[in-house]
């Protein structure tokens, strides 16, 4: 789920060589278009690769560190798929390899349905500099702990008028003691879950999952 290189970039400018993995081309494209903007030595680190997670295949399987950034592992909506990331992402580590993720708490997430949108603060689109607002609302979580996200961007354009651009996905809850349990089968030791990004401990308001975890073997 490299996406863009929000985490990519920074790593590879830290001198880190990186295979960036996504499933999206338009995502992918957004990364090269980023790295021709990169000095030479950041572009050779970086190794674009179009591949489903769930069925990983690189030709390097000695890596130190598998990271799931940013809700993916949840964005993979069915409970077999994601433990066969896991498994995947074990397979190309070497022993002791380190592999980082972060999820969303389920208990801090509505779980069901929504009747009315929640708005956001306005922000500024990176692209165009405009701002925006978007609205979301969530369907009930169904039985396999699923639910879909959707809504709309209002973007104000230069001229005043408002452009709605409508989104949706799906991803998957998982929670707490269900994800220790995909790790220790995927092969993974946990060393540390935390609260957030600044390793605060973790507690049921915590709104995030964020998990370390080490290649047993």
């Amino acid at each position: 789920g490299c996406g863009t290189g929000r985490l990519t970039i920074p790593l590879a400018r830290a001198g880190h060589e990186v295979w960036a993995v996504d499933v999206s081309a338009a995502m992918l494209d957004q990364l090269r278009a980023k790295l021709a903007r990169e000095a030479p030595e950041v572009q050779a680190r970086v190794h674009p690769v179009r591949q489903d997670a769930t069925a990983l295949d690189l030709p390097v399987r000695d890596f130190r560190l598998a990271a799931i950034p940013f809700n993916v592992l949840m964005l993979i909506p069915d409970l077999a798929a994601e433990r066969r990331a896991l498994a995947a992402a074990a397979a190309h580590l070497a022993p002791g390899g380190t592999l980082a993720l972060d999820v969303m708490n389920p208990l801090t997430l509505p779980m069901d349905a929504e009747t009315k949108p929640s708005p956001s603060e306005p922000r500024r689109s990176p692209h165009n500099g405009n701002s925006y607002i978007r609205n979301t609302m969530a369907s009930r979580l169904d039985e396999g702990q699923c639910q879909r996200i959707h809504g709309w961007y209002d973007e104000l354009l230069p001229d005043g008028k408002i452009a709605v651009t409508e989104y949706g996905f799906t991803w998957r809850m998982i929670f707490r003691y269900e994800l220790e349990l995909m790790l220790e089968s995927a092969g993974f030791a946990i060393e540390r879950l935390a609260g957030d990004f600044e390793d605060a401990a973790w507690t049921v308001d915590s709104r995030r999952m964020v998990v370390t975890a080490r290649r047993a073997s």
